[in-house]
């Protein structure tokens, strides 16, 4: 399975983009922040520390070289019982599934 890695530009700001929506969409609406909760996710890790990121002849497109391999098998069915949940449209068996769900990636 080929990963590649498509970069986007600069971070943006969350609360930047709350206030140009509300803006855009002419409202008149208060923001009250609040203290991050415990499962909040306040940056995202783009690559892992065991990847390479290998430059492309396109300058924002590399490909992701990793010591890990994907199991498709086990992909291929989290996706199927992802449809199949959503289908159902029963959202505490989605969550129920991806809670009790075993990684996707196994170590080579």
């Amino acid at each position: 399975m080929e990963v590649i890695f498509l970069d986007i530009g600069k971070p943006v700001k969350i609360s930047k983009l709350t206030e140009s929506m509300i803006r855009l969409f002419g409202r008149n609406v208060e923001m009250q922040y609040t203290q991050p909760r415990p499962s909040d996710k306040l940056s995202e890790e783009l690559s892992e520390p065991e990847e390479v990121l290998e430059k492309t002849d396109q300058r924002k497109i590399s490909w992701v070289i990793s010591s890990k391999e994907v199991n498709v098998e086990k992909l291929e069915g989290s996706i199927l019982r992802i449809s199949q949940v959503r289908c159902e449209k029963n959202v505490n068996n989605l969550l129920d599934d991806i809670l009790q769900s075993e990684w996707v990636l196994v170590q080579k």
